[in-house]
């Protein structure tokens, strides 16, 4: 029998199976867990979307991740569980995990009174637009909706073109550099992304309440650019020239040619993913480096880089797809995710203190207002939106 941390993994495999499909290593895997017939029928019911409803339905009179963290603790001094228990907890688990990413088309067309308690003064968050803007060397800022076709900028070495596909460096004269580097900056404004094709080569995928500070013509000796917010970066490869960004932190990544993505709002958390290549993270007279599939984390409280290797990686790259993924996330940092993408201002009750855990997939062309109900639906979590500010409360 398995040990308790694997029940988790086995929940989050059907469950991924039911949402997202699997590769041919996970399909193995999920074959051998359903050799056994009640994991078998236990997979077959939640497969069927009124079982599901039902059970959600049923889940929402308490907390089911509070249930499952207290299950945890009665049994953490007992090596092996039951099947019938282990299959019990793996049901709760799926269907928690299932109900957020299964809420828009479960709830959809359901007239009932939601009871939800998600209060809106003037909705400034719904509506709020803003546009993405090029900040020039010499201080001029371009409105990028507006200018389509090249950018005038006064440098006859690269020249920069914005269109539907995005912002395009190229340079003119390959072997020529300029004798003092033209730094030009790019902001992402919330609820947008922006894609952005260096003179290097490199492309820059930015997401949303992020911006990019590179130069318009790479120096000789390295490639570097400062980043705030969140980016994915394809690097092109140079071995003569490594590629470094830059963190408001004084963290810097070092790359030679590679795929990663760099999750940085702030100066007290970062976390990046490396999807391919090799990558060298680098903080005071500390350095980590990530081979593919790993993540660094930083954070103010342990002062550290720490290296994990998850289960999936999707949720540090949902949102290249436009979407939110959250994987028995805490309710904290899924807020955190939602207020760079919506723009509010999170305002915690002094007595707030829930231990929720959220998974599910969602589209982040959702209104703010559909996922707040959705989460009220889970917990005993209230939100009252005042302006730009989120009000949080049990």
């Amino acid at each position: 029998m398995k040990q308790n941390s694997d029940i988790y993994n086995d929940a989050l495999l059907i469950k991924k199976a039911l949402t997202e499909g699997l590769n041919e290593e996970e399909q193995e895997k999920l074959e051998h867990l359903l050799e056994n017939k009640q994991m078998s029928d236990i997979y077959n019911d939640i497969s069927d979307s009124t079982y599901l409803k039902n059970q959600f339905l049923e889940y929402q009179k308490y907390s089911s991740s509070k249930a499952y963290v207290k299950f945890r603790y009665r049994r953490q001094n007992v090596r092996r569980i039951g099947i019938v228990q282990k299959i019990v907890v793996i049901a709760a688990i799926i269907i928690m995990g299932v109900g957020v990413a299964l809420w828009s088309f479960i709830f959809k067309n359901d007239d009932r009174d939601s009871g939800v308690a998600v209060a809106w003064e003037k909705n400034k968050l719904e509506d709020k637009v803003e546009t993405i803007t090029l900040t020039l060397s010499d201080g001029n800022i371009v409105d990028l909706k507006d200018r389509i076709g090249i950018i005038n900028h006064g440098d006859s070495i690269c020249s920069i073109s914005n269109s539907r596909d995005g912002l395009i460096y190229t340079n003119n004269l390959m072997d020529i550099r300029q004798k003092k580097i033209q730094w030009n900056t790019l902001h992402i404004p919330i609820k947008q992304t922006y894609k952005l094709k260096l003179s290097d080569g490199t492309l820059v995928y930015l997401n949303s309440d992020s911006e990019l500070r590179f130069p318009v013509v790479f120096a000789k000796s390295e490639r570097k650019v400062y980043l705030s917010g969140e980016a994915y970066f394809d690097v092109a490869q140079n071995v003569k020239s490594p590629f470094i960004v830059e963190l408001n932190n004084g963290l810097k990544i070092n790359v030679l040619g590679t795929r990663f993505n760099v999750k940085a709002y702030g100066d007290a958390y970062v976390e990046a993913l490396l999807e391919k290549g090799k990558i060298k993270l680098l903080r005071a007279n500390e350095s980590a480096i990530l081979m593919p599939g790993e993540v660094c984390i930083y954070s103010d409280s342990q002062k550290k880089l720490k290296i994990e290797k998850p289960l999936y990686t999707d949720i540090y790259t949902a949102w290249l797809h436009n979407n939110f993924v959250f994987r028995q996330t805490p309710v904290n940092e899924v807020m955190e995710t939602l207020a760079h993408w919506y723009g509010f201002e999170i305002i915690k009750n002094k007595n707030f203190d829930s231990q929720l855990l959220i998974s599910g997939k969602i589209s982040r062309s959702s209104s703010l207002s559909e996922i707040l109900k959705a989460i009220e639906k889970m917990d005993n979590i209230h939100f009252i939106i005042k302006g730009d500010k989120l009000c949080i409360s049990n």
